[in-house]
């Protein structure tokens, strides 16, 4: 890493906070900070599209424009503001050197291992590709008033249309072209090979510490291909999204909810670009990122640890949500998603859409998990407030264990100004209906002026009240067990690592990365599934105004699908599952009507 500058600024958060200050470093076309010299990084800003002035009065403050939003810096005297300014302004006529490394909003194919063009030309296509984004977004900004008073402003607006149409169209052509090159280069490697290449995925046992990037190892470092599908074809292991999103794109909210306080959000429209490519079908199966834990479950003796390590794999719903503030995409009505990994397989469907509520099975040769939310959202006016309502359920298949529990509730906060943040409470209960055996866990709630903890304790009881075991840990690091005879503590869980330039990704896990890869790798599909979707498909492509207008499409077709079951008095009926006192269980046939190529009276969904 090349630093060019570091030190103390004050950066302007609002009028609540005021200035905080800051740990900057300048280095590689990124201007990084944090709180403290060493911690964790609390953002990262992009010099591709970077702006910087001093302020006219004040002669200690820098205003940052990033294209997308403007961050006010002070520093501790004028010569101090004036080192920085010089050293921002230098980085950013010096080009970028890590351009080519996915840190900007850069479009690449994701399944590439080696770029084959030359690293001017993936600058420049980035910084055009910046410029387009930013252009967009200003005309946008014009009122239609101003408009109207100005004919030359029209037309130099109609003029920048047609130029910004031009150049969407020449950057697609120039990149299609460069992966269809990398594509064939890579089957021209992949066929020069003897035998499949694999991933290593690490085990996360009792008592063991998750690794560091080695814990995913790639035998084969040609290839992304990691798994294999049922035709015993190659699946590609992809490391990041095709669009890189830059992660200090701000939109503003309030424009949408500011109408809505007190309602349910799930019956409002929520414009494409609040979402993350990803729908709550596959959010809904990012439960079993850490599903070894259930594996080691099984091979325990004790009941009762047995349910806490159950415990502590419920809290792993929670893992990456403190970064994820994007809304998935609803499913819609009939929706499907499959996934097939790590010995287990998924089927999930949407079953309901007033009330959204869907479904999902796992099952694995040792255990099942299943379960089915109706997530309730509303506007609170200074924030959102989430409850799932819906049973989940693992069972351990040799033991005969059936654990049944429901979810906390979620608030997001700061949603108009402020930093950000996710606060999961309350008291979850887990019940082994088998022998009566408890767990308790709290999901502490952040008090007024308390920093944020995310911590979760519980205890682990008998049916006659008796505590064996305690649970304890952070829901987005790691989570341990403590027996109360011995006072041994066994770590269950920690945090996976996230892969690298996760912000620009969503900040996705690497196993969300990879549960929408295109549908030509997953043969046999039902084409309800969500890989087909083509507005979630064009958002994950960085082709915002197709997935607008897909997006508008579906859901009015969504809209004309039920007006004609209401005028003919036709109930809708699931296709996989069946509901069973309150609760959507699976009826069967899915795999066995794919392996037969039996999928008959699908509904037309997209």
């Amino acid at each position: 890493m090349d630093i060019i500058k570091e030190g103390t600024l004050y950066k302007w958060t609002n009028y609540i906070l005021g200035w905080k200050k800051r740990y900057f470093i300048l280095h590689d076309g990124l201007l990084e900070y944090c709180k403290n010299k060493g911690n964790t990084l609390k953002g990262k800003i992009s010099l591709s599209t970077l702006s910087i002035q001093k302020h006219k009065k004040k002669d200690t403050e820098l205003i940052i424009d990033t294209g997308t939003q403007k961050i006010s810096l002070k520093a501790e005297n004028p010569k101090e503001a004036q080192e920085w300014f010089v050293a921002l302004k230098k980085a950013t006529t010096i080009g970028f050197p890590n351009l080519n490394a996915s840190t900007g909003p850069i479009r690449r194919d994701s399944y590439e291992e080696k770029m084959l063009v030359p690293k001017e030309f993936l600058q420049k296509v980035a910084n055009m590709w910046n410029a387009y984004g930013v252009m967009g977004e200003t005309i946008d900004n014009i009122p239609l008033s101003l408009r109207a008073k100005c004919p030359e402003l029209e037309k130099a607006i109609s003029l920048c249309n047609t130029f910004q149409l031009l150049s969407h169209e020449t950057l697609l052509l120039l990149e299609s072209e460069n992966r269809i090159s990398l594509w064939n280069r890579s089957n021209t490697d992949l066929s020069e090979q003897n035998s499949t290449p694999r991933i290593q995925f690490s085990s996360l046992r009792a008592g063991e510490t998750s690794k560091s990037d080695e814990s995913v190892q790639f035998e084969d470092a040609q290839s992304h291909y990691s798994e294999e599908n049922a035709d015993n074809q190659p699946i590609p292991h992809r490391k990041c999204l095709p669009y890189l999103r830059n992660p200090n794109q701000k939109y503003n909210i309030w424009k949408v909810v500011k109408d809505s306080v007190g309602k349910e959000l799930s019956k409002i429209a929520v414009p494409v670009y609040f979402n993350e490519p990803i729908s709550f079908l596959q959010r809904f199966c990012e439960d079993m990122t850490y599903s070894e834990i259930l594996i080691s479950a099984c091979e325990l003796e004790d009941s009762l640890l047995r349910l806490a390590y159950v415990a502590c794999f419920g809290v792993t719903s929670y893992v990456s949500s403190h970064l994820r503030f994007m809304k998935p995409f609803n499913p819609l009505l009939g929706e499907t998603y499959e996934l097939v990994r790590d010995g287990y397989r998924i089927l999930a469907e949407q079953v309901s859409h007033h009330p959204p509520i869907s479904a999902m099975f796992c099952e694995h040769k040792k255990f099942t998990f299943s379960g089915s939310v109706d997530v309730r959202t509303s506007f609170k006016g200074t924030h959102l407030n989430i409850i799932p309502i819906g049973n989940y359920v693992v069972e351990l298949l040799e033991h005969g264990d059936r654990f049944v529990w429901i979810k906390p509730h979620t608030n997001v906060h700061n949603i108009i100004f402020g930093k950000m943040y996710v606060d999961h409470f309350g008291k979850v209960e887990i019940i082994n209906e088998r022998n009566g055996d408890v767990a308790i866990l709290n999901y502490h709630k952040k008090g007024w002026f308390e920093k944020i903890t995310r911590s979760v304790t519980g205890t682990i009881s008998d049916k006659y009240g008796n505590a064996r075991y305690e649970v304890f840990g952070v829901w987005n690091q790691s989570m341990s067990i403590k027996d109360l005879l011995t006072n041994k503590v066994t770590l269950v869980w920690q945090q996976i690592p996230y892969p690298e330039n996760y912000d620009h990704n969503y900040f996705f896990t690497d196993f969300a990365i990879n549960l929408n890869l295109p549908p030509e790798y997953f043969p046999g599909l039902p084409y309800t599934d969500t890989r087909f979707r083509p507005d979630q498909r064009a958002l994950e492509n960085g082709d915002l105004k197709l997935a607008i207008s897909e997006k508008n499409r579906l859901e009015e077709k969504q809209r004309l699908a039920r007006k004609i079951r209401e005028e003919n008095n036709l109930s809708y009926y699931p296709k996989w599952f069946r509901e069973c006192n309150g609760q959507w269980v699976y009826s069967g046939g899915y795999w066995e009507a794919k392996e037969s190529n039996g999928f008959n009276d699908l509904p037309d969904i997209f």
